[in-house]
């Protein structure tokens, strides 16, 4: 076996390809080290065991790949091989921080962080804060495959942040995210009170995709995000907004709690236990449950269901809400009526097709 040593890949010619392995703490400085000034996407990155960061002491963890699609974001394999990564400590971004380019996808799979302490601005999450890239086709997304956060803490003070994942960098960055977890972590908020924040999920915060990107058989359990600040739009138990004709299927959401909104005057809107924010008329939520969960949504509400918050158009199908709560504070004020549902909170199109969901 390659390890990484502190020489990868500058011991090369050419750009690094094939398969290397990482085994230590080390190793794991010397992967991200490289990946900030050297373009990675032939590698095929190998955790052949469990690795304790340390937390705090271990150092400031900076994210695996920088910049954006023209620069060294990382768009090789990085395969877990069922290994966890421990008390992984930053103050800036995820476990990586951009991943993918244009028609060159990256591989992220099958590992878990755990204890993990993560904060920073706009745009981040625990495992991938950016997802770059433009697919021709849902095949030539990055794949984010069976990576778990477990115990876990994260702070954030931006836009569009996530668990697993934060955002699209730009428009039309596609991912598919299937068979990830999230499970008793906390998702925070720690915006001031005179900041609009939008687009958070207990998954992924904004998919700002051209309509491929497919977050499937994923879950949330024992769970919670919370703003007590400030004021988030669009918020998800598993995506804030989803764009296009992008899929949700087959995704649970259990024992957990989403906070947002102050009471005040401020609006409130677009709050689901699944998905906030549904944004065309083309996209799919299929086969999704939602049980023992508390939605609280203060001051004026607009647009809070238990399963999703705004519907703009698209197929609804069998989808499950049971034993759960939601909380709003009703004002008569409002522009527009509160529009508040077990199911769903507001529909946009007559067009969309929805059947067989219960609450």
């Amino acid at each position: 076996a390659t390890y990484v040593g502190a020489a990868f890949p500058s011991s090369f010619s050419g750009t690094p390809s094939g398969e290397y392995y990482i085994k230590t703490k080390e190793h794991l400085k010397n992967f991200q080290a490289a990946s900030k000034n050297y373009d990675l996407s032939g590698v095929t990155m190998n955790l052949e065991a469990d690795i304790d960061w340390g937390g705090s002491s271990g150092g400031n963890w900076g994210g695996i790949g920088s910049g954006s699609d023209s620069n060294y974001t990382f768009c090789g394999t990085f395969n877990g091989n069922g290994h966890t990564i421990s008390n992984l400590y930053s103050t800036s971004t995820g476990f990586f921080l951009s991943v993918g380019k244009s028609e060159s996808p990256a591989t992220i799979k099958d590992f878990t962080l755990k204890n993990a302490t993560i904060s920073g601005a706009e745009g981040k999450a625990v495992v991938v804060s950016r997802i770059n890239g433009n697919p021709s086709s849902v095949s030539k997304n990055t794949l984010i495959s069976n990576v778990h956060v477990v115990d876990s803490t994260a702070k954030f003070s931006g836009n569009n942040c996530g668990v697993i994942v934060g955002r699209g960098l730009t428009g039309n960055d596609a991912v598919t995210i299937t068979g990830c977890s999230v499970t008793g972590t906390t998702l925070t908020c720690t915006a001031s009170t005179t900041t609009n924040i939008a687009r958070w999920g207990l998954i992924m915060g904004r998919d700002q995709s051209n309509g491929y990107s497919r977050i499937n058989n994923c879950t949330v359990k024992n769970s919670s995000l919370t703003s007590t600040n400030c004021n988030i739009d669009y918020v998800g138990g598993i995506v804030g907004l989803i764009n296009g004709s992008s899929q949700i299927d087959s995704c649970t959401v259990s024992g957990c709690s989403i906070t947002t909104g102050l009471a005040t005057s401020t609006v409130t809107q677009s709050i689901g236990g699944v998905v906030g924010q549904l944004q065309s008329g083309y996209g799919k939520l299929t086969n999704c449950t939602v049980t023992g969960t508390t939605i609280t949504a203060k001051g004026i509400c607009q647009y809070v269901g238990l399963l999703a918050g705004h519907i703009y158009g698209g197929t609804i199908q069998n989808n499950t809400v049971s034993s759960s709560t939601l909380n709003t504070t009703y004002n008569a004020s409002a522009s527009q009526s509160s529009r508040i549902g077990g199911v769903i909170g507001n529909l946009s199109n007559t067009k969309a097709k929805i059947s067989d969901c219960t609450a």
